[in-house]
């Protein structure tokens, strides 16, 4: 823009210094961000003059394209600052543009006495959702479209802008949290930050990508007051073409902040715009366009005024979190991205990938207590499902307790601990009490709701598991992993019509998800359902890769004698393997507990304790063994494995 830089503009109570971009009120500064200080100098000198709307765009926007909604968004936030008493600063010409109608004094800076103000920090540059006027409100769809340049974005550069993002998401959730009334201007309950998408297709880096977002999501998932879906369940929408719509619908959100950004060779631009998933509206837009030569200078200065303009809002504690850093190595950051990415896939050789990236992140940075909470996470998995000789938890054990050690505030690491006191230490009041503690400091951590879903399980507290395990999947409703334990916790619960529906959930988002097959066969045996049961497992058998000569010896058994032939032919077989996996011997008590051998079925029980099977944890509560319960020997058995009698 070009403006007369010398110049003071005076009216009403307010001061506009030209040349140090200041708005005075009573000599009082009025924080403005840039873009609404440009319109407002626009405006004012030229009062009493009619701008038309486009002239005005392209006096505030001189290097990009922007359709009206932004104009419009910018001009109610203007209103909204120097309305007072009814008195009418701006006037709306419909369908034209608008005037400054306020009387305006000139003055020259040098010919008035300098008012002494104290500097005003950087404002973050972010528009916030308002009421639009409806002769302000354009035709086309409220978006910003930034003109193309060439060139590559580089990691460094992109996580500067996810810093800055973080910026206008925590500001514009202030703004939300302090509004009431039109559902205009209500704010969201839950929504979703998609990964960002470059303006150009060349070198792409989709871990980049889905990390910009995964900024924004750490942020404002700390803010008690709103949903956050976690990073695992948006890092599929990396399309270029994807539509925000169709990602708010299947992740059950009420807006979508979709950005797309690019990199001029020295200056970043982003355009990120909030979607109402209802309407399609885009509720709020922000067009960033900032320097930045040090990405942690920029967190700290743009944390610094998030937190302020959220002070009223926010408790101490989630302030703290909001501009916090969980390191300062950028590498190691992208490396813990990389651990989580894997870690979600939940298969063996995904896991010891994630073990490799985050062992990585911590000797960048042996102080990154995330990175320590991750990898005890992995080690959990691990002794849980692979490891037979459980040498893994001890080890997820010590990761725990070093990310606790580094930083006692982390959900995360209070959570690793709470589940390894549960699987490895039954420790049952250890675990609860970490559980506790992890849902304080972050009341939305979805992972925290469903593993504490499986202390409560164990304990017997049905209602109470069924209420986590449900919250679990409110704040993630597309993880298969846990619709479908929530489906076996209805299993435990003897509630099969319900567990059955909650499967077949899970089976419409991924037919082919394995878990949830094996807990429909065990419900279909609950309800009574044999033939579709042994169906069920015979399928099962199939896609764990049973070998077509053993599955056929199974069907003949079953053809031959029954439910007791074919139990009694996977007995067989279970026996000649010769890989022991961990849970071996629950398993084989399950299949003696079928076939009514309830001596044999008590004797693997009691392996499985010296082994201190981490399945032996739900013993209490697990169907398999209804018929062992009047047993003086299964009762000693829960009463040495700890629990609640």
């Amino acid at each position: 823009m070009s403006h007369r830089q010398n110049y003071i503009y005076e009216f009403g109570p307010y001061r506009l210094d030209a040349a140090e971009r200041l708005l005075l009120r009573d000599s009082e500064v009025v924080p403005l961000q840039p873009k609404v200080f440009d319109l407002l100098l626009a405006l004012v000198e030229r009062h009493g003059r009619l701008l038309e709307k486009d002239e005005l765009m392209k006096l505030v926007w001189p290097d990009a394209i922007v359709e009206e909604a932004n104009l419009a968004n910018n001009i109610s936030i203007l209103r909204k600052t120097l309305c007072e008493n009814g008195q009418q600063f701006i006037e709306t010409v419909p369908k034209r543009g608008y005037r400054f109608v306020a009387p305006v004094e000139e003055l020259m800076d040098r010919s008035v006495e300098p008012v002494v103000v104290e500097r005003p920090q950087p404002q973050v540059a972010v528009a916030t959702i308002q009421e639009i006027d409806p002769d302000d409100r354009p035709d086309a769809t409220n978006s910003v479209r930034p003109r193309r340049w060439r060139g590559t974005l580089t990691s460094r550069w992109l996580l500067a802008l996810a810093a800055l993002i973080v910026a206008g998401g925590g500001f514009w959730v202030a703004r939300m949290a302090r509004q009431s009334g039109a559902s205009a201007g209500k704010m969201p309950r839950s929504i979703a930050v998609l990964p960002f998408k470059p303006l150009a297709s060349n070198n792409r880096d989709e871990v980049m990508e889905v990390g910009m977002a995964d900024t924004l999501i750490t942020k404002l998932s700390s803010l008690n007051q709103l949903i956050v879906r976690p990073t695992s369940a948006i890092r599929k929408y990396t399309a270029l073409d994807q539509d925000p719509l169709a990602a708010g619908r299947e992740q059950e959100v009420e807006a979508v902040l979709d950005a797309s950004y690019h990199w001029t060779g020295k200056k970043i631009r982003v355009t990120v715009r909030l979607i109402d998933v209802r309407s399609g509206i885009a509720r709020w837009i922000h067009m960033c366009d900032e320097y930045c030569n040090d990405l942690f200078t920029a967190q700290d200065i743009i944390s610094e005024n998030v937190a302020g303009a959220m002070e009223a809002d926010l408790t101490g504690e989630e302030r703290k979190r909001l501009t916090k850093h969980y390191t300062n190595n950028l590498a190691a950051h992208q490396l813990y991205m990389k651990g989580r990415f894997f870690w979600d896939k939940w298969t063996r050789d995904a896991t010891w990938k994630a073990v490799e990236s985050f062992q990585q992140a911590i000797e960048l940075d042996p102080n990154y207590a995330l990175a320590y909470a991750g990898l005890a996470d992995c080690y959990v998995i691990f002794g849980n499902f692979w490891d037979p000789e459980r040498e893994m938890f001890p080890k997820a054990k010590a990761a725990a307790a070093k990310a606790l050690a580094l930083d006692e505030s982390l959900a995360e690491a209070h959570t690793s601990q709470a589940i390894v006191a549960l699987l490895y230490d039954w420790d049952w009041v250890n675990s609860e009490k970490e559980f506790k503690r992890a849902l304080e400091l972050d009341p939305n951590y979805w992972l925290a709701h469903h593993w504490r879903g499986h202390y409560l399980l164990a304990m017997g507290r049905i209602d109470e598991a069924l209420a986590a395990g449900q919250r679990a999947i409110e704040l993630y409703p597309t993880s298969l992993r846990i619709n479908s334990l929530h489906g076996w916790k209805m299993f435990y619960a003897r509630q099969p019509d319900q567990a059955i529906e909650q499967i077949r959930k899970t089976l419409e988002m991924e037919p082919n998800y394995n878990r949830a097959h094996h807990v429909l066969a065990n419900i279909y045996e609950l309800k009574g359902m044999y033939e579709e049961c042994i169906t069920k497992h015979l399928q099962n058998e199939s896609r764990d890769g049973t070998s077509q000569e053993k599955i056929n010896a199974l069907k003949q058994a079953y053809t031959a004698t029954g439910w007791t032939g074919f139990w009694r032919k996977k007995l067989e077989q279970m026996l000649e393997e010769s890989d022991r996996q961990p849970g071996f011997q629950e398993e084989l008590a399950i299949v003696y507990t079928r076939l009514g051998e309830k001596d044999q079925a008590l004797a693997c029980l009691n392996k499985a304790y010296e082994e201190h099977d981490t399945w032996l944890v739900w013993i209490k509560v697990a169907p398999f063994y209804d018929s062992l319960r009047s047993d003086p020997r299964f009762t000693e058995l829960v009463r040495k494995v700890g629990l609640p009698l």
